[in-house]
């Protein structure tokens, strides 16, 4: 009968039952690695990045070429060369952005404030974002490049480039 009721009284506790007392610090903080946002998303000025429609997917039998056309590069023809290539391409662009780090990616195009027009910008954000995030030092995942798809990447309003 006592364990039923510590277990009954701790699970309470985990409910926040008993209140608090006034003046006592209670530990119900985010974890270290968890990324809280406050505010209205709204307010964040947003950078679409666009896909156009016609290009095929990167893994497309004929990706690279029309990439190449597209950044206006000399793509060799194999494959695996394309990507490296790329890669590279992609790895030197990320320090010349003026982005975060991280940024919030939402899909609702009403908040993009701005429209990037590169080539080579629109592939480097694109391959490095999620449906929810844009992780600088992520490692390029080229099968995100697909027609038509679109970002909008939410800018932090205390966030400033070098």
């Amino acid at each position: 009968m006592t364990a039923r009721l510590a277990r009954s009284s701790a699970e309470a506790r985990l409910r926040g039952w008993p209140p608090a007392a006034p003046g006592t610090l209670e530990n119900m903080g985010p974890p270290p690695t968890q990324i809280t946002f406050s505010g209205s998303r709204v307010d964040l000025p947003g950078i679409q990045f666009s896909m156009p429609p016609e290009l095929p997917p990167w893994r497309d039998p004929a990706g690279p070429g029309e990439y190449a056309r597209w950044l206006g590069l000399d793509l060799p023809g194999d494959w695996r060369e394309a990507e490296r290539l790329l890669r590279r391409l992609v790895a030197g662009r990320v320090p010349e952005l003026p982005l975060p780090p991280v940024a919030v990616v939402s899909a609702d195009l009403g908040l993009a404030t701005a429209a990037e027009a590169d080539p080579l910008s629109v592939v480097t954000v694109l391959s490095k974002s999620s449906d929810t995030v844009y992780l600088a030092a992520k490692e390029p995942n080229f099968s995100r490049l697909v027609p038509r798809r679109t970002a909008v990447l939410l800018i932090p309003p205390t966030w400033r480039s070098a």
